[in-house]
């Protein structure tokens, strides 16, 4: 007797269960929706250290085999959670508490209060637990599709992720910056290679530019600067490419005033002027220093427009220019200049009024200008060596303006068995013989 009281227990425990689920059950059919009742509730629910508990502790969903959940009686049916809805809806999480599922992303993150202003939550997938297996897939479809919980996803990543809205903008816009940067710098070497060796930058097109052919051919295997360059950007411009090659060379002078000071401090100056097509003054401006292997430096600094050319105002443009670049007058030890009076004059020259600050300046004369000169005075003192020189240049003219007399000097040259066959006269200079010793030899062995 005491063994069938014993057996008859768990039975009435089991349908005292069952009796309470199917209320449960009837309760959540007659809802018609759990959507937007109780939002206000889980708002402001007291119980949430309940709630924190459904999903304390959890990395991830708990997805209790369906074995382990206890079955539903609906009537004369006795329905059972299936394994196959994990795969479906994968955040439904099984609660031991609750004896139902409820959704671990939005009991998460709501528990993290980053849910506190959605007012559509659904209180039975967040803290009361869904149990009505019977619309389990209408229910589980319904909450997937709501904003809530695609909310929940969006928030929930972003604070797993550790990097918000804000955040993954300025990372996009970090990774644009990165890119430009790098087709910037094609453009700086694009320019510092075209400095190097001396070409022209320009064509009469601009995309028959060197330039713009020069980043093209870069372009072809580069997708990212072939990108950039089909943008709107003026980092290919004029005024952008005049100031790159301004800082280029800014660069080079700061490299050449650091040597000065560094290796040796004392400098002379090498000034001469010249006119431009514009027929404009142009001053040119060069630094002579030993470095500290003894070595002689000769230094171009700049070219400065000069309206004024009288000895105190060149004067003063190359005290200004010395000082912009960052060398101390005081410092020279020599400056060099042609024989032109404004330049060499005793008294009113420029040579003068620099030495009568600065002591130390001494003046030399341009040897290759007094060479020059020499050797054009004895030219002319001359009449035979002038009058040879003059039809040499007449000869050169005549065959470069006559195809059929061209073709004769070459026969001429290629029948004289010379060891070098040139193409044409060379022409000399009468103000440039240093320049021209070379050319002045080949002349006279033509001849």
């Amino acid at each position: 007797m005491a063994a069938a009281a014993a057996a008859a227990e768990p039975v009435a425990i089991a349908r005292n269960d069952v009796a309470a689920a199917t209320t449960s059950v009837s309760q959540q059919d007659d809802d018609e929706s759990v959507t937007t009742e109780g939002a206000d509730d889980v708002r402001d629910d007291p119980a949430l250290t309940k709630l924190v508990s459904v999903v304390a502790g959890f990395e991830r969903a708990n997805h209790e085999p369906a074995a382990n959940i206890p079955p539903r009686r609906e009537k004369s049916r006795l329905l059972q959670f299936q394994d196959s809805w994990y795969k479906s809806y994968p955040w439904l999480h099984y609660s031991p508490t609750l004896s139902g599922v409820v959704c671990f992303v939005c009991a998460k993150a709501h528990a993290s209060g980053i849910l506190k202003f959605e007012t559509k939550a659904e209180p039975t997938f967040i803290n009361s637990g869904f149990f009505n297996w019977k619309k389990a897939i209408q229910k589980f479809t319904a909450h997937q599709n709501s904003s809530c919980h695609k909310q929940a996803v969006l928030l929930l990543h972003q604070t797993t992720a550790g990097q918000p809205i804000v955040a993954q903008l300025s990372t996009a816009h970090q990774k644009q910056q990165q890119v430009a940067r790098r087709c910037l710098l094609k453009a700086v070497q694009s320019t510092k290679y075209l400095l190097r060796q001396g070409l022209a930058f320009r064509g009469h097109v601009d995309d028959d530019s060197n330039f713009h052919q020069l980043l093209k051919m870069q372009a072809e295997t580069d997708v990212e600067l072939r990108s950039w360059l089909q943008r709107t950007t003026n980092f290919t411009s004029h005024e952008c490419v005049e100031e790159i090659q301004n800082i280029f060379a800014d660069s080079v002078l700061r490299t050449i005033i650091a040597d000065i000071k560094n290796q040796s401090k004392i400098f002379g100056i090498v000034v001469d002027g010249t006119q431009d097509i514009n027929s404009k003054e142009q001053l040119s401006l060069c630094v002579r220093y030993v470095d500290s292997d003894l070595h002689v430096h000769e230094d171009f600094i700049g070219l400065y427009q000069q309206d004024d050319t009288s000895g105190r105002a060149i004067a003063a443009t190359i005290d200004d220019m010395i000082c912009r670049v960052g060398l101390d007058m005081n410092f020279l030890r020599a400056q060099t200049y042609d024989g032109g009076a404004n330049m060499d004059g005793k008294y009113n020259g420029c040579q003068a009024i620099i030495r009568d600050r600065f002591p130390l300046a001494l003046h030399f004369r341009c040897a290759a200008h007094s060479v020059h000169l020499v050797a054009q005075h004895a030219t002319e003192a001359d009449a035979i060596i002038q009058d040879c020189l003059q039809w040499v240049q007449e000869v050169d003219k005549l065959f470069k303006r006559s195809t059929k007399f061209h073709r004769i000097f070459e026969t001429i040259v290629t029948n004289s068995g010379a060891a070098v066959h040139s193409s044409n006269i060379k022409p000399l200079c009468p103000t440039r013989w240093l320049c021209r010793h070379s050319c002045s030899l080949v002349s006279c062995r033509q001849i």
